[in-house]
């Protein structure tokens, strides 16, 4: 059956109903699971449809004859007021631009069109494939191009104009930085690079950096207890967590920001109730996009990247469509434990160095467990979630197999 869609003129194929019902609560029972309770989403052919979903299923609402479902106020409207197109995905993954609308773009998973708002006074940019200012996306004719500028933005990796520089998430590899711009090298198979002394070296002579969750920085710089744990301390520097531990028989005081002599222990540390176990992530109650990072007994909430849910089976920010029970906490899948991981001293997740789109979990007890993000997202080493591609830098992580000279020095 095809329907003509008047906003557009034109014609598509939908479902057929025996009815058209007129009666906003008219319900269309689905078999399809949903993710959250109550919430409303458009439908993604029908202007005047949308879904609701109840108690774990998907139910199809038609609005009253004449009026279009409004995605920003979740209400039935007047045509006029609703952003409503039909859009077919030339591809089966990927972004595209909205041809009515700058403000908006496509993103489509699996052949299926999803619509996407930019954020604020941004509009898409095909070049860049991303949301931008309007004078940089350049899909507003009447909006003059930028300005070019004479200065480039700093890479927060290379300092400095001709030096060698650590990579703080990869211990065998470092930067070489040449007015600005980073280059990623290797060392020789079975030495690290010493960052004190800039160049590759044995491992009992390098200490390699522990990196924790970005959440353990309160702020972006500073030195902070190590939740749970006296005998360490965390140094935010840019926002990245390094996790350090005070010599033997000292603990970290978190007055002086230094470790002191000390003969007594830590104390108690009060363990938070959403955590049923010390490490790990649990779904937050009520709100598909947000999680508790547990570390130590210490609950952190965490948010998703934009039009992610928290899948709890999974354990990783996920495309809505496969969360299927949000906000429970459910069993995960047994941990497949890779014996050539180096953990940190932390139960954190560790970046694959042969593909973006994987990690490692490590437990509590330094055991790195292999886990994939879903289809069409990578591993953010910078935030140690699952992310949008156009959020991630898969240089920092993701080895070249390049082999260098076998010399200490580089």
């Amino acid at each position: 059956m095809k329907i003509f869609e008047i906003l557009n003129h034109i014609c598509f194929r939908y479902m057929i109903i025996s009815a058209c019902p007129t009666d906003p609560s008219t319900i269309d029972p689905t078999s399809d699971d949903c993710g959250c309770n109550g919430c409303l989403t458009p439908h993604p052919f029908n202007c005047s449809a949308y879904y609701r979903c109840k108690d774990g299923r998907r139910e199809l609402i038609f609005c009253p004859s004449g009026l279009y479902f409004n995605r920003d106020t979740k209400v039935c409207d007047h045509p006029n007021n609703v952003r409503c197109w039909y859009f077919i995905c030339p591809a089966q993954n990927g972004m595209f631009k909205n041809v009515f609308d700058c403000g908006s773009f496509w993103h489509c998973s699996n052949g299926i069109p999803y619509f996407k708002d930019c954020p604020a006074n941004l509009h898409w940019s095909v070049e860049r494939n991303r949301c931008e200012w309007p004078c940089v996306a350049k899909c507003d004719p009447s909006v003059p191009t930028c300005k070019p500028s004479t200065t480039q933005k700093p890479d927060p990796w290379c300092p400095c104009s001709k030096c060698i520089s650590e990579d703080p998430f990869d211990c065998r590899a470092y930067f070489k930085c040449e007015d600005g711009r980073r280059v990623k090298m290797y060392c020789p198979t079975g030495l690290y690079f010493n960052r004190i002394t800039k160049v590759c070296d044995y491992l009992e002579n390098v200490q390699c950096r522990d990196i924790g969750d970005p959440i353990l920085c309160k702020w972006p710089n500073g030195k902070f207890i190590f939740p749970g744990n006296c005998k360490k301390y965390v140094e935010c520097i840019n926002g990245i967590a390094f996790i350090t531990e005070c010599p033997k028989g000292h603990t970290f005081d978190r007055l002086r920001l230094f470790c002191v002599a000390s003969g007594s222990g830590c104390g108690e540390w009060e363990k938070s109730p959403v955590c049923t176990t010390l490490n790990g992530l649990f779904p937050k109650e009520g709100d598909c996009t947000k999680f508790y990072h547990c570390s130590n007994g210490i609950a952190y909430l965490k948010t998703c990247p934009a039009s992610l849910y928290f899948n709890p089976y999974l354990q990783v920010c996920d495309w809505p469509r496969n969360v299927r029970k949000c906000g429970i906490v459910t069993d995960s899948p047994a941990c497949i434990p890779i014996h050539n991981i180096k953990c940190p001293s932390c139960a954190c997740r560790v970046a694959d160095p042969n593909d973006c789109s994987s990690f490692y979990e490590c437990t509590g007890e330094g055991i790195a467990c292999k886990k994939t993000c879903p289809a069409g997202l990578v591993f953010n080493v910078i935030k140690m979630e699952c992310d949008m591609l156009h959020n991630s830098d898969c240089s920092l992580a993701v080895s070249k197999k390049e082999e260098q000279k076998p010399s200490l020095a580089v």
